[in-house]
């Protein structure tokens, strides 16, 4: 008796199996929550660019003195990245306007809760889109 050769079929669909290379339609399925995750990931980062921007004050360096083997940093005032962009003359009046407009909208800990709950949603999406073979393998 010889040993029975495995044909191209049963090949393709075992590599597919343990490696999960997608079918036609999974692709498709991983291409709607791939779409549906950007859009989800994008309202986050708004929320996220006010929040940093607005509410995270951020200290910068800005002087070092060495005495020895000892160095002294010298920090500035904590101040917002907003704060500091007003200061140095970089923002223009029609973007001032939009900003302090997302800042009066929410305050830090509505904002902060914003962010968890689009989170968990993210999270939702994940969980819920999980493509049936890789649900299956891991």
């Amino acid at each position: 008796m010889g040993v029975r050769q495995e044909s191209k079929h049963e090949v393709v669909t075992a590599l597919r199996d343990r490696y999960w290379a997608p079918s036609r339609t999974e692709k498709g399925q991983i291409l709607d929550m791939v779409v549906e995750a950007t859009a989800q990931l994008n309202r986050i980062y708004a929320l996220l660019h006010v929040y940093v921007n607005g509410y995270l004050p951020v200290m910068k360096l800005i002087g070092k003195e060495r005495d020895g083997a000892k160095v002294h940093k010298q920090d500035d005032q904590a101040k917002t990245p907003y704060r500091r962009a007003l200061e140095a003359g970089v923002v223009t009046a029609e973007q001032r306007e939009r900003f302090e407009v997302e800042l009066a909208t929410q305050g830090p800990l509505a904002l902060r809760r914003h962010i968890e709950r689009e989170l968990e949603r993210l999270r939702d999406l994940a969980a819920s889109k999980k493509p049936a073979a890789a649900a299956a393998t891991g």
